[in-house]
């Protein structure tokens, strides 16, 4: 992750809570409520493009592309 990339998202929509769910192979998932992901068009198996950063004031946060594409000049692993 290149540590210099500053975020500077425009949060005027609304937000709300995911929890964190472990199945018993350790894997973790973020859910979605069912009518944010509704509001947002989003579909099952639908791919989204997942960063890791953080804000100015150095709180990690996660940054997700709806649409499926990565950040400009980059290319997500498969």
């Amino acid at each position: 992750m290149n540590n210099t990339w500053i975020l500077n998202p425009n949060f005027d929509l609304f937000g709300w809570t995911s929890p964190v769910q472990k199945n018993r192979k350790g894997t973790s998932r973020i859910t979605i409520n069912k009518l944010v992901a509704t509001g947002l068009a989003l579909e099952q198996g639908q791919k989204l493009c997942c960063y890791a950063a953080k804000d100015p004031d150095g709180r990690p946060i996660m940054v997700t592309y709806l649409d499926g594409k990565p950040r400009k000049n980059e290319v997500m692993p498969k």
